[in-house]
């Protein structure tokens, strides 16, 4: 058993041996505090002070030409698409929002200038073989909690049309369908529910709260309480769901 969780941390971390059985011990064989460790650990990437930084700020601005518009000073949705097809991921892959996250994106399938190359030098990452490498490592960083829940409210803004308070309903079942996978036992019923019997858009109150619904309920719903501070909606899934 040991074997196997160097092996896999290995893996996972892209370390040696001897690194995985090091962070190994010191977690006491916990496999994911190895690993959750060892990234906290790490020293921040080359590239934060000297030549080097310039350097890598020239291979970053190269980058961002690499996936601009031909007629406009962003990365838009074509240039994404290449980005993913270049990361070997799929455009549905949560590890874009993630990416999307991490470059405080403000506008949906869109990277600025700005956010592109401040997001990549704060990232350490100066080319698409190191980003491809950074990605499980930004991917374990949403075992926590509180990082987790910032990425799923950046997710309401980042897909909100800039002129409306709500998140369009399809835009927010595809959403949740990346964001909370596996996260949410009731995910498909929740979403079956939302096409079936609701057609109005998606509010803040009710995006946040289906988090900590998603976090608490249990399997068969008999802990909700009815006179919660719950949204309508959750308590009209609710009452939808139960019988199912």
């Amino acid at each position: 058993q040991q074997k196997d969780k160097v092996r896999q941390f290995t893996l996972f971390a892209q370390a040696s041996e001897k690194v995985a059985l090091e962070a190994l011990k010191r977690a006491d064989w916990n496999l994911e505090q190895a690993i959750d460790a060892y990234f906290a650990e790490m020293p921040p990437a080359r590239g934060s002070s000297g030549t080097q930084s310039a350097t890598n700020s020239k291979k970053i601005e190269e980058l961002f030409l690499r996936y601009k518009e031909k007629d406009a000073d962003v990365v838009g949705a074509e240039g994404i698409e290449r980005l993913c097809n270049d990361l070997e991921i799929s455009h549905l892959d949560i590890s874009i929002l993630i990416i999307s996250w991490k470059l405080k994106a403000q506008t949906m399938c869109e990277f600025s200038r700005a956010e592109f190359i401040n997001g990549f030098n704060v990232l350490g990452c100066d080319s698409v073989e190191k980003l491809k490498e950074r990605l499980p490592r930004l991917r374990s960083e949403l075992n926590d909690d509180a990082k987790f829940a910032d990425l799923y409210m950046f997710c309401f803004t980042y897909y909100k049309a800039p002129t409306q308070r709500t998140l369009d309903l399809d835009v927010a079942i595809a959403v949740w369908r990346i964001v909370l996978k596996d996260r949410f036992k009731f995910l498909d019923l929740w979403c079956q529910f939302l096409e079936e019997k609701h057609s109005k858009s998606i509010s803040r109150d009710t995006w946040s709260l289906l988090l900590e619904f998603s976090k608490h309920i249990n399997a068969d719903m008999s802990n909700y309480d009815a006179y919660g501070a719950w949204p309508v909606l959750i308590d009209d899934f609710v009452e939808w769901a139960r019988p199912k």
